[in-house]
């Protein structure tokens, strides 16, 4: 159902090793094939219905006890889920997009957990308890857009609160009048307030 041949190759087993982006390049194969029955208008369903069936498959692995926990070395999946969950009440019915957006809020909501205590990787505390912009600004950007879609499309007020007090405190304090964050070469991270040197990183991807 997704293509990863990092992990394919070296005969890593699934869903093991949170720092190897297996789950940001599921993300990706999710974006295309929305893209894509979007791109078709609905008239080819290939990719779209096999993007269903691998988050389907993570759905039925991940969620509250007895299912799994997960914490993400790199979101990402977190905002595909949000926009499979739109492309499906889209084009396969009212409703049929929810579980999807559940599954997305259960990883930010436990992102914190089992992991290593780091803002490089947005694990340092809840996202609820989340006021600032810090860390790997990739994965930073990733992580608080699903926040913000979350609180919109399910009705969190806590993870909307907190995206929006992370959204003034990235565009109020630490971006570039050209629109650029993660000034900060060492991580490709976001700096101190107000620090932003002529020389800043500013990585596209952010």
């Amino acid at each position: 159902g997704y293509l990863h041949s990092y992990h394919l190759l070296r005969g890593y087993k699934h869903f093991t090793r949170p720092g190897d982006h297996e789950f940001y390049v599921m993300g990706y194969f999710i974006e295309m094939a929305v893209a894509h029955i979007r791109y078709t208008r609905g008239k080819d369903r290939r990719l779209f219905d096999a993007a269903k069936r691998l988050a389907d498959h993570l759905d039925s692995v991940f969620g509250p006890a007895p299912k799994r926990n997960w914490r993400n070395g790199h979101p990402g999946i977190e905002l595909a889920f949000l926009r499979l969950a739109d492309a499906c009440e889209t084009w396969d019915g009212a409703g049929t997009g929810v579980k999807y957006a559940k599954l997305a809020q259960f990883f930010v909501r436990h992102q914190h957990l089992g992991g290593s205590n780091n803002a490089y990787n947005q694990t340092e505390r809840p996202a609820v308890e989340m006021k600032e912009a810090t860390g790997h600004a990739v994965r930073a950007c990733y992580f608080y857009s699903a926040m913000a879609g979350i609180g919109s499309r399910l009705g969190d007020a806590e993870l909307a609160a907190a995206s929006d007090t992370i959204f003034s405190n990235a565009i109020d304090k630490k971006e570039y009048i050209t629109g650029g964050v993660g000034a900060n070469p060492h991580g490709e991270a976001f700096g101190p307030d107000y620090w932003l040197p002529l020389g800043g990183y500013c990585e596209a991807c952010a």
